[in-house]
């Protein structure tokens, strides 16, 4: 249904560009909220006889108690690993191989997702298998720690990484130890983790009113509600609320951190504060303003057209801005050669002042960053079932019912004055938090950008 529009839409894109409606208008979801209080949003596709589930669940890693960072995530992969009480997880692996379906579950920051794909001609044993173990898991002991040792030997593996470990410890620099957007689960974090813990988070936060359910396929929406009414008959709301979670403390300050370690041959660097949440109206401009700066991390954006091009002195370099329910980050990322350390550090500081002192935005600048943004927002929209559980996302993030559109509006429609406000606004370029993974020998090129706390291994 969306690939027939492509060509037509495309054609638009550019004489739509500046233009006051959106060149894009998305198909419109059957929509419906069940008597279980889950939530349902449907497009219809019988291009290809297959069915396409995407289920999010309220209730993310945000939740995780202290000192159990990872609960969350352990609850849904145990869930999805060990069976129902009904069936072991062999006999559901069995079940689910002869229809060549796939079952994934994952957790983010606010909500879990589970996706399954399968023959529209299985779409009602798959789901009878999801919702088996959706509402009965059967948590087996061994199964858990089967689960638990794969995360381990991933922190272990993301810890071999200076990016992946930069990526780790940074988000706890930016907001403190104990809020939850600061912490992430740790091997020793995993290890408390119990059975009952499992059993209790399940009872907790998996419901039907906590759902979700975005579906594209060839099938009829009044055969999948049918199939979610019986899934769900008799399963009763949540009792419990969701975790709240502390706000966020707005304070800039310049602080730079260092973690060594032997052997390494270059350095990895992030640096940032804290940005704003997404219910920000500025946050268009944002966005716009970091891809020019360096959120697309190409060649011609200003961070990486002057440090890896002109000066030859990253390997890659890029920008972020984060819009999260609390503010979210801005950080610029880097890896060098460690020797040229200090020099990238040097680099860094006088683009971001001069970037917020004299931001001087050419309309070449921003008739790319936003033609490329908005190309970008097209083409993550191919199919039916990449809009509808997007769609769907955005409902469970609390966005309009509108915010394609909007969002499209928005950023077509932004001008070079936008851009150098929000800059100037924002951007706190010398109450940055630096982090420095690098070799132990660099300690001395550092001296000059000041003290450096250290971070343990």
């Amino acid at each position: 249904m969306i690939k027939q529009l492509s060509l037509i839409l495309l054609f638009l894109f550019s004489a739509n560009l500046s233009a006051e409606t959106p060149f894009f208008v998305p198909p419109k979801p059957e929509r419906e909220t069940l008597p279980s209080g889950m939530k349902l949003f449907v497009m219809t596709d019988a291009t290809l006889p297959t069915a396409e589930i995407q289920i999010y669940v309220r209730g993310g890693s945000l939740g995780d108690p202290a000192g159990k960072e990872g609960l969350v995530s352990l609850t849904y992969g145990a869930l999805r690993a060990s069976g129902s009480l009904k069936n072991r997880s062999k006999e559901i692996e069995e079940r689910l191989e002869f229809m060549g379906a796939s079952l994934e579950m994952g957790t983010e920051k606010e909500f879990a997702q589970i996706s399954l794909k399968l023959l529209s001609k299985d779409l009602e044993n798959g789901l009878a298998i999801l919702f088996e173990l959706l509402r009965e898991p059967a948590f087996e002991s061994q199964e858990v720690e089967t689960v638990r040792k794969r995360k381990i030997e991933a922190l272990s593996r993301e810890a071999e990484k200076p990016m992946g470990m930069a990526f780790r410890r940074f988000p706890k620099i930016i907001y403190g130890s104990k809020n939850p957007f600061g912490r992430r689960p740790t091997v020793r974090s995993l290890k408390k983790i119990r059975r009952d813990d499992l059993i209790r988070t399940h009872r907790e936060l998996i419901g039907p009113d906590r759902m979700i359910v975005a579906a594209s396929g060839d099938f009829s929406k009044l055969e999948l509600t049918r199939i979610l009414k019986m899934q769900t008959a008799g399963w009763k709301p949540v009792s419990s609320s969701l975790p709240s979670c502390p706000p966020v403390e707005k304070k800039f300050k310049k602080e730079n951190w260092l973690l060594v370690q032997k052997g390494l041959t270059q350095s990895t660097i992030l640096t940032g504060h804290l940005g704003t949440d997404r219910s920000d109206p500025d946050r268009f401009a944002l966005m716009v303003m970091n891809y020019i700066l360096g959120g697309s991390g190409s060649l011609s954006s200003r961070l990486g057209d002057r440090v890896r091009v002109k000066e030859g002195k990253a390997y890659g370099i890029w920008s972020e801005w984060t819009f999260e329910k609390e503010p979210g980050m801005f950080y610029v990322a880097t890896q060098t050669a460690a020797e040229q350390t200090g020099e990238v550090l040097q680099l860094l500081d006088e683009m971001l002042t001069q970037f917020v002192q004299r931001p001087e935005i050419t309309e070449e600048e921003l008739d790319r960053a936003k033609s490329s943004i908005l190309r970008s927002f097209f083409f993550s929209y191919e199919t039916s079932f990449q809009l509808v559980k997007d769609l769907a996302r955005l409902d469970l993030l609390g966005y309009p019912e509108n915010y394609l559109e909007e969002f499209q509006h928005k950023i077509s429609v932004l001008t070079r004055e936008d851009l150098e406000r929000v800059i100037r606004k924002y951007l706190h370029s010398g109450e940055r938090k630096t982090f420095v993974i690098t070799d132990p020998s660099v300690k001395k090129r550092l001296k000059p950008f000041g003290s450096f706390k250290r971070v343990k291994q």
